[in-house]
């Protein structure tokens, strides 16, 4: 059966379920404070207010769970609107319980039908009155109605709208907590994701540049073996060292630490080791250019010494070059750095960018600054980034 377009009973929570029973208890002692010599009439009415609530309850706690059915609806009006009727009937004391009634009408019924409910309570209340006691002053009997309905109608209102704005602001905040809900997972989902990306970076720049330098080692220590067992004797001592860096990596990317190169080193000094280890591997003379005052900023550090691995990789893998330059330029406001090299350069436009060229501007987009390429072919490359010291 379609429940009905009332407001739900359970939007008047636990303040509303007090107020209707403190007003009970207070209606039933106004009629007993005000009980005449024969109390049987007041206990008569009080005891028909009571069967009244008590259905009421049912009512509200049966709409707790199935909502409020017509049918259901019609029992509890049908209930309240006799039980009124004989109480008023029994003690006129009895009107007092529309403080009670006309909300609850509200509550469970729609506007309207409260409303038709209210007017039926004191219009049959007033008929009560004047069957029973005959010959009655009309204009007092309606005059009173007419204002007991008027009241009644204008509280059950009020008390209507904000049991709606309660409810819509409970609706709100749950819409609300769910947003929020919703940001804080898209939030993780998101920094989960950026984090793997950072690893896969890490792992590009470290590790497989690091397995990449030892695998042309062993390549020129087959040759080495034979003709000059001292060179491959530095390679080998080359590979070592690479092996252990690519470990030493290895535990900081599981550990989400800075590069080990930068764990109790300066990057000016980090990178002249990079420039040093591939001169040693490759034979190309590395040169490193510092101007100004360097400034420490472990974000700024850690995305630099990534450039200029990603780019002195790139050059040992396929500039063929005999010469690169690595250029530090301290400002106040930001860092600039440049790599070049003499190599046989590529073209920009035919050439899409790798994972490590994409990262790498990435790495360098993330604290707010720009990496411009410049190649051409037989011309070198020139890798241009600028870092801001203050970012926002």
């Amino acid at each position: 059966m379609p429940s009905l377009p009332g407001q739900d009973v359970r939007s008047g929570s636990r303040t509303w379920y007090l107020f209707f029973a403190l007003a009970t208890l207070g209606a039933v002692l106004v009629l007993l404070g005000n009980a005449g010599s024969d109390p049987r009439p007041t206990l008569g009415a009080i005891g028909l207010l009571l069967v009244g609530q008590a259905f009421y309850w049912i009512v509200t706690f049966a709409t707790r769970t199935r909502g409020l059915t017509r049918r259901l609806a019609g029992m509890y009006v049908s209930v309240a609107i006799v039980t009124y009727w004989l109480a008023a009937g029994l003690d006129p004391w009895a009107q007092i319980s529309l403080t009670y009634l006309t909300p609850q009408l509200f509550m469970l019924l729609s506007s309207r039908v409260a409303a038709a409910g209210v007017v039926l309570l004191s219009a049959g209340q007033t008929l009560v009155r004047i069957t029973l006691d005959g010959a009655v002053d009309l204009t007092d009997q309606v005059g009173t109605a007419v204002f007991v309905v008027t009241f009644s109608l204008f509280l059950g209102s009020r008390m209507h709208t904000v049991a709606v704005e309660s409810a819509e602001r409970l609706r709100l905040i749950q819409e609300l907590r769910r947003r929020e809900e919703e940001v804080s997972a898209l939030a993780a989902a998101r920094a989960a994701e950026e984090e793997r990306a950072r690893i896969a970076r890490d792992m590009h720049d470290t590790l497989a540049q690091g397995f990449a330098s030892i695998i042309v080692l062993g390549h020129a220590i087959r040759g080495e073996l034979v003709d000059d067992r001292a060179a491959a004797g530095r390679h080998l001592d080359m590979i070592v060292s690479t092996a252990q860096d690519n470990l030493e990596e290895s535990r900081r990317i599981i550990h989400a630490l800075s590069p080990a190169r930068l764990m109790h080193t300066p990057l000016t000094t980090a990178i002249q080791r990079l420039a040093q280890e591939i001169t040693q591997e490759t034979g190309i003379d590395a040169t490193l250019d510092i101007r100004g005052d360097p400034w420490a900023d472990p974000s700024v550090d850690v995305v630099t010494l990534r450039v200029v691995q990603e780019s002195l990789a790139n050059i040992r893998r396929h500039a063929h070059a005999s010469h690169l330059q690595v250029a530090l330029a301290y400002a106040a406001e930001d860092l600039h750095l440049t790599v070049s090299d003499d190599g046989h350069g590529f073209s920009t436009e035919s050439v899409s960018s790798g994972f490590g060229i994409a990262g790498m501007k990435s790495r360098v987009s993330d604290l707010g600054g720009t990496v411009q390429i410049t190649s051409a072919v037989g011309e070198g490359t020139v890798v241009r980034a600028r870092i801001p010291r203050e970012r926002s």
